[in-house]
């Protein structure tokens, strides 16, 4: 994990099989996972030094949020990058 990653405070660069991936872990209602995903490709990549590749966005669930959608949904934004 590279704790110098730039922007937002919560990102972090992962290496993987395949390159790096940005995680942003949230703990949020489920209507507002798109605002940070928004907030995390619009703001966060910007600022940052990575630039989007060329595989898929990904989210990695560690609950179900349509099971009960007043409990908090759990979830892993996985954006792939490169410098």
């Amino acid at each position: 994990v590279d704790e110098n990653a730039k922007g937002i405070g919560d990102v972090r660069i992962h290496e993987r099989l395949g390159g790096q991936l940005a995680v942003l872990h949230c703990e949020e209602p489920w209507d507002d996972i798109p605002a940070q995903r928004d907030r995390f490709l619009n703001e966060w990549l910007p600022s940052s030094e990575y630039v989007r590749d060329e595989r898929p966005f990904f989210f990695m669930f560690y609950n179900n949020p349509h099971m009960n959608r007043l409990t908090l949904t759990i979830v892993d934004l996985c954006l792939p990058v490169k410098k």
